[in-house]
Order: C-alpha cells, then sequence, then structure tokens
C-alpha cells in the first residue's frame, strides 16, 4: 500500500523541524563556548568585576557562566584597545601630543622657522619668539604670559583663547591672524600689521584707544 500524501508531509514536516532544534542547539553549545572563553579572559586580566552578583551566575556544579559585568568588562577593553589605535590623537587633546602641544617651553625660538606648528595649550612663559617665522601656527589655550614675539611674521596663526597677558608683538606681521578677547592683555603692538586679522569687536574698541595700536593706525594711514 502506497503512503498517503497526508503522511508524506507530517513526515517531512517533523524532518524540518528535527532540524531547525538541531541547530538551535548547535547555537546554543557555540554560545556556551564563546561565554566561557570570554570568562577566562576576563580573568586573565586580573580585573576585579564591575558587580559580583551581576558578574556570574554559579551553577551545581560550581562553575560560572558568563553574564553582565564580565560582557561589560570584555567591550570595555575592546574599546580601550581601539582608542590605543588613536593614542595621536588623544594625546594631542590632553596634552603632551603634536609639535610643541601642551609642552613647557624654557628654550628661545628666535630666528627660527616653526610654521605649521601646533603650540596648542603649551606653557611659555618669558620665552624668546622674536624675528622667526609662525605662518599658520595654532596657540589655542597656550599661556605666553610676557613672551616677545618682536618682529615675527604671525600670518594666519590662531591665537584662540591664548594667555597673552604681557606679550610683546610689536613690529610683528599679525595679517589674517586670529584673536579673541585675550587680545587686549598683549602689551606693546607698536609698528604689527593687523591687515585682514581677525578680532572681536569689543577687543577693538579697547585697542584703538591705545597709544601703542593708534600709532599702527597712524602708519597704516601715511
Amino acid at each position: 500500500m502506497q503512503p498517503s500524501t497526508g503522511r508524506l508531509f507530517l513526515g517531512s514536516h517533523r524532518r524540518r523541524r528535527f532540524h531547525v532544534l538541531t541547530a538551535v542547539v548547535i547555537l546554543g553549545l557555540y554560545s556556551l563556548a564563546a561565554g566561557r572563553a570570554v570568562a577566562a579572559w576576563a580573568a586573565s586580566t586580573h580585573e576585579p568585576p564591575l558587580d559580583a552578583a551581576a558578574a556570574s551566575d554559579t551553577s551545581a556544579n560550581g562553575r560560572a557562566t558568563v553574564i553582565g559585568a564580565d560582557r561589560r568588562t570584555f567591550l570595555a577593553a575592546v574599546a580601550t584597545a581601539a582608542a590605543s589605535l588613536h593614542g595621536e590623537h588623544a594625546a594631542a587633546i590632553s596634552g603632551g601630543g603634536k609639535d610643541f602641544s601642551g609642552l613647557t617651553l624654557k628654550a628661545s625660538f628666535q630666528g627660527g622657522d616653526y610654521s605649521g606648528k601646533d603650540f596648542s595649550g603649551c606653557v611659555a612663559n618669558f620665552i624668546d619668539f622674536t624675528k622667526s617665522k609662525f605662518v599658520g601656527c595654532r596657540f589655542f589655550k597656550a599661556d605666553l604670559a610676557d613672551s616677545k614675539f618682536t618682529g615675527s611674521d604671525l600670518s594666519n596663526a590662531a591665537f584662540e583663547q591664548a594667555n597673552l597677558d604681557g606679550v610683546d608683538f610689536s613690529g610683528a606681521n599679525l595679517e589674517g591672524a586670529y584673536f579673541t578677547e585675550t587680545i587686549v592683555g598683549a602689551k606693546n603692538f607698536k609698528g604689527a600689521s593687523f591687515t585682514d586679522a581677525l578680532i572681536p569687536p569689543k577687543a577693538v574698541v579697547q585697542l584703538c584707544r591705545r597709544p601703542d595700536v593708534q600709532a599702527v593706525a597712524a602708519t597704516s594711514e601715511s
């Protein structure tokens, strides 16, 4: 007797269900093995779990399965590793990074060409920057108090939020340079060139009252 169509369909359906269940079991075993591998890795780092209650669930045989905190520890480690690939950029932000950024400067920079260099966040008090080229340099939040840039080329340089108290810019080329309100703390602009320099309006009003800046305006008009 030939089997009916209904029985053939039922048998095929059961086989498909069996294959699906088999795949689920295999996937579960793979996930368990991966979890144990992560647990072994986390233990080798000797890092304490973030939360002992969430870090493991001890089973009857005394072995811990990874949940919660160990996974977070693993993800944190991956993030740390990824950040290390960009260590140079991170260092430039936090200090001690590119070029002279974040450094405490002691030596003289007189007579050199430092165009395009980054001096962001550096401490450079009473430093001699005279007769040098600093074209396009960045002095973001640099502490330049009481330093001298006499006769230097600072065209297109950026002094955003830099400490310029007591700085001598006499005879300097400041064409296209970018300043914030801290420019008013500078000591001397006599003979400096401000063509196309970007200066906040309030700072311009204060600077125009100063004899050294008025001397620059008179020279430009003659």
